[in-house]
């Protein structure tokens, strides 16, 4: 499997704190960062063009892709690869997604939100994002969602209007 990460404007070392809590989830993945310290996080083109320049580390495999904040945005140039089975979105406040991908296999949960707060999380499945999402309750900063997503107590939200608690990292590592 392999896993993109979007990181949005933060510095790199906010995702390596990131990647310290999900490699250990994800034994034998392989995490390739799109270097949002050095190109645009918002820009989907950079962000397939980054893949293009990385095809022969990805292959044909399906690609998972992480994106946070602005990484959202360009998280999605992704999806023109078509090769990309799951799409979480952390804290992607604003930014419209699709309900499902056409390249993953059946089931819920494949294109996922997670959001800092209520408010956030609310307003952001306004515009798309799939059957499982999640939200800090209570809410934290904007970067904790990235930086200690093992520490974010919230609310996995189902379908049916199922409910239950649970952390970001628990439920990040449920839907990959």
């Amino acid at each position: 499997m392999t896993l993109l990460i979007c990181p949005g404007f933060h510095p790199p070392d906010l995702t390596e704190r990131f990647l310290d809590h999900l490699r250990p989830l994800q034994p034998g993945a392989q995490i390739l960062v799109y270097p949002a310290h050095r190109y645009l996080p918002f820009n989907p083109l950079a962000v397939l063009h980054f893949l293009d320049r990385h095809a022969v580390q990805v292959g044909a495999e399906p690609l998972r892709v992480i994106g946070f904040s602005a990484g959202v945005v360009g998280s999605l140039g992704a999806m023109l690869s078509g090769r990309v089975q799951a799409l979480l979105a952390l804290d992607g406040w604003g930014v419209p997604l699709p309900s499902h991908l056409p390249t993953a296999p059946p089931g819920p949960g494949r294109v996922c939100r997670l959001s800092h707060d209520w408010f956030t999380h609310w307003s952001s499945h306004l515009l798309g994002g799939g059957e499982s999402s999640f939200y800090a309750d209570p809410s934290v900063a904007h970067l904790d969602l990235w930086v200690a997503p093992h520490q974010v107590q919230g609310w996995h939200l189902g379908t049916e209007g199922r409910r239950w608690r649970t952390t970001a990292l628990e439920f990040l590592a449920q839907r990959l």
